[in-house]
C-alpha cells in the first residue's frame, strides 16, 4: 500500500485522536494534495510549521497503529468481505447458468 493511501486510512481510523491541527493539516496535505506552502498560506502559519505537524502526526498515527493494530485488521475484514462477495457472485453465475437450463429443458418440452 502506498504511503499517500496508508496515512489517509490511518487518519480516516486514528484522526480524532490527533489534535485538530494536526488532523487537519493531514488532511489538507493526504486527502487533498496541498503542498505545504499552500496549507502554509492557507492556515497563515509557516511551512516549518506545516512541516513539524505532518511530521508529528505521521509519528502519531503510526504510534497509535502499532499499538492498537487496527489498520490491519481493517485490511483483513476488507479482504474476507471481498472474499464473500465474490464467492456470492461466482455462486449467483451458476445459479443463473442453472435457471438458463432448466427453462431451456421446459422449452424443449413445450
Amino acid at each position: 500500500m502506498d504511503k499517500i493511501a496508508e496515512i489517509g486510512l490511518l487518519l480516516d481510523i486514528y484522526g480524532s485522536l490527533l489534535t485538530e491541527k494536526e488532523k487537519n493539516i493531514l488532511d489538507l496535505h493526504y486527502n487533498y494534495d496541498l503542498s505545504f506552502g499552500e496549507i502554509a498560506e492557507q492556515l497563515m502559519i509557516t511551512r516549518q510549521a506545516v512541516y513539524d505537524s505532518v511530521k508529528r502526526g505521521e509519528f502519531h498515527l503510526y504510534e497509535l497503529n502499532n499499538k492498537l493494530h487496527l489498520l490491519e485488521q481493517h485490511i483483513k475484514k476488507k479482504e474476507c468481505i471481498e472474499g464473500m462477495l465474490s464467492e456470492i457472485n461466482a455462486m449467483q453465475r451458476r445459479l443463473d447458468d442453472m435457471r438458463v437450463a432448466l427453462e431451456n429443458m421446459l422449452a424443449e418440452r413445450g
